[in-house]
């Protein structure tokens, strides 16, 4: 991992479908500096997060979702904010159905992540989560 220290981007992701591919080409910049399992789980959590926040746009969504990626002092930290109504989105408990397509995205956090929380604002809804690397 190296001597390096304050790594990071923010990008701004267009409410494609496309935007989910776009989250882990960024994420792939970090491939020289952690390791290819962290690596995996950070494809796979950005890619479920920015897919839902997609395909599930929060009230009055803008035509955005934004990614802030910062790897800093052995942490990876990673948000995506959907800027909409905060009560557009309502996490609930997950029930395990191996058939299920979709709904994984905060369960994979709780699972792989070392930290997570889900905060809504006046304007956004902010998802972000922490690995110790």
């Amino acid at each position: 991992m190296g001597d390096v220290q304050g790594i990071g981007s923010r990008l701004r992701l267009p409410r494609r479908p496309d935007a989910a591919f776009a989250a882990r080409q960024a994420v792939d910049a970090l491939s020289s500096e952690i390791d290819e399992v962290a690596l995996s789980d950070v494809r796979l959590l950005v890619t479920e997060l920015i897919a839902s926040r997609v395909q599930r746009p929060a009230g009055t969504a803008a035509a955005w979702v934004e990614l802030d990626v910062e790897l800093d002092d052995g942490r990876l930290h990673v948000e995506v904010k959907d800027y909409g109504q905060r009560w557009a989105f309502e996490p609930s408990p997950f029930t395990f159905e191996p058939e299920a397509s979709s709904g994984w995205g905060l369960y994979l956090v709780d699972r792989l992540a070392d930290r997570w929380a889900l905060e809504r604002g006046e304007s956004h809804i902010r998802i972000w989560f922490e690995l110790d690397l």
